[in-house]
């Protein structure tokens, strides 16, 4: 992420060594989160200039981000940042630091008399301490120079979530035990002035959010907190209900929207071939930041909303589904397709998208699938010429696919293969037809597919519009010199640019 250019970091390399490339919906999701976090760190500095004030990061690691703040002149010398991890991790931060010069210049001269605190200078200290044993964390605190009236910001980014957490059924046992909550509510009752800032995931019981927690499960980082407090209500009453005076909590993509430009938005897209926008949105809609406050009024608990509430269905509403079970060995398992529907009894055709093809690899579809009440196939594919089999591409994603009413016969236009490289900027027409006129139409083995890459363009279009994607498409009955006239009106879509198009007629 930072060598691609999204977040700058000059110090990031001195702590993780190893480069891992990443696919661009990856480093742009790690991309939303660093400028979440520098924008929580840098609000809550400037809500408390020139007072003294303490940041405590929990789970720390190996973040940076007290050296960016420091060499970038936004800690100003009041201020002191404590970092707290287990033993493990907070030693080998030491090391680093004591290793690395531009680090040691950064965190200044240590406090030899600091035996017990793993490294102590003027404004920075490295404290290794289980956050679920609150005694031990308090005595190191203290020992540490915290100082329980001032201005305190607690950060967690990603790491509360993965401490026990006892079921609501359980209050008792949650005051009891170690758990996130404990935590929550030990900081609400020893500090003055407060604010806790928790940069976490939410939603786990739709489909994006299983996988996700199915995902944590696996590499044994279970979100041990997130069945409890599962969206953004449950996270606002958790801190209201454990001493805060104040809590908001908003999905990552509504801060993200709100403290980014268009242009720097922009700027982040076009540094890598990139335009999984909804996987973007999907992933930003699971991550939260919630901000709670006591005896502190901090800006960060302005954030306003930007994506509209969610629209509760009355239980009274039902939609009646009529599943058919078909024989077939084939799953439509894609994503970015079309399905476009054909004249009785011939069903759908499927074009195109990322998926599993019959074959089980994984990628682009090539093959073009005919789903209807007998099953779903396979259909062969044949070319008018040689010409038109190099010019269509047929896997391709975000295109459009449409019936001309009334007919077996769909035009087939734009796409693209990746981000960069749109395609199929000649319409294509892709019509069903029978390998035997003996056989009847409905017999199940009876079809291919023949592809007729050629579509005239009318005089009033001005000729082949530019190559997009993301575009939509629909079938019009017009007329030309008083002709009936069949047209596809091609409406928006962008180029690898990210420029967004206007209509055109394809005839």
């Amino acid at each position: 992420m930072v060598q691609a250019g999204y977040f700058n970091d000059e110090f990031i390399h001195h702590f993780v060594s190893k480069y891992s490339r990443r696919s661009p919906l990856i480093n742009i999701g790690y991309y939303v989160r660093a400028t979440i976090i520098d924008f929580t760190l840098q609000t809550f500095l400037a809500d408390i200039l020139p007072q003294p004030a303490q940041i405590v990061s929990c789970g720390a690691g190996f973040d940076t981000n007290y050296f960016r703040l420091k060499t970038g002149e936004k800690l100003h010398p009041e201020v002191v940042y404590y970092e707290v991890d287990f033993p493990e991790v907070i030693e080998r931060k030491s090391r680093i630091i004591r290793d690395t010069a531009v680090l040691s210049e950064a965190v200044g001269v240590p406090d030899d008399e600091s035996r017990h605190i793993e490294l102590k200078t003027r404004q920075y200290r490295l404290l290794a301490c289980d956050l679920r044993q609150l005694d031990n964390l308090e005595s190191m605190l203290r020992l540490a120079g915290v100082n329980f009236s001032l201005p305190t910001l607690f950060l967690s980014e990603c790491a509360v979530t993965y401490m026990d957490e006892p079921s609501m059924l359980n209050v008792v046992k949650s005051l009891l035990c170690h758990s996130s909550s404990a935590l929550i509510r030990w900081v609400s009752a020893k500090f003055d002035r407060a604010v806790f800032a928790v940069y976490e995931q939410v939603y786990p019981e739709d489909g994006f959010g299983i996988v996700m927690a199915k995902h944590f499960e696996s590499i044994n980082t279970p979100l041990l907190s997130l069945a409890t407090f599962p969206d953004l209500g449950s996270q606002e009453e958790r801190y209201k209900t454990r001493g805060w005076s104040s809590c908001v909590s908003r999905s990552a993509w509504d801060v993200f929207i709100n403290i980014t430009d268009s242009a720097e938005r922009r700027r982040a897209y076009n540094l890598e071939p990139f335009d999984e926008m909804e996987e973007l949105h999907l992933k930003c809609c699971h991550y939260a930041l919630t901000i709670a406050s006591k005896g502190f009024i901090t800006s960060l608990l302005n954030i306003p909303f930007t994506s509209p509430p969610c629209i509760r269905i009355k239980e009274s509403t039902h939609i009646h589904w009529l599943v058919r079970q078909t024989d077939t060995n084939i799953d439509i398992n894609r994503f970015s397709h079309t399905t476009t529907r054909l004249s009785e009894p011939n069903g759908c055709l499927v074009v195109g998208g990322f998926g599993h093809s019959s074959n089980k690899k994984h990628g682009r579809c090539k093959e073009v699938l005919l789903s209807d009440k007998g099953g779903v196939r396979v259909l062969d594919i044949s070319f008018t010429s040689e010409d038109h089999r190099l010019e269509v591409s047929l896997d391709t994603m975000h295109h459009t696919c449409t019936n001309l009413s009334g007919t077996d016969s769909a035009v087939l236009y734009g796409g693209r293969t990746w981000p960069g490289r749109p395609v199929n900027a000649r319409p294509a027409v892709l019509t069903l037809e029978t390998i035997g006129s003996d056989l009847p139409p409905e017999s199940s083995d009876n079809v291919s597919l023949r592809v007729v890459a050629e579509v005239k363009t009318p005089a009033l279009g001005g000729g082949l519009p530019r190559s997009r994607y993301r575009h939509s498409a629909v079938y019009l009955v017009g007329a030309a010199d008083g002709t009936p006239k069949n047209y596809v009106v091609v409406f928006g879509g962008r180029t690898e640019t990210f420029q967004v198009l206007d209509f055109y007629f394809l005839m």
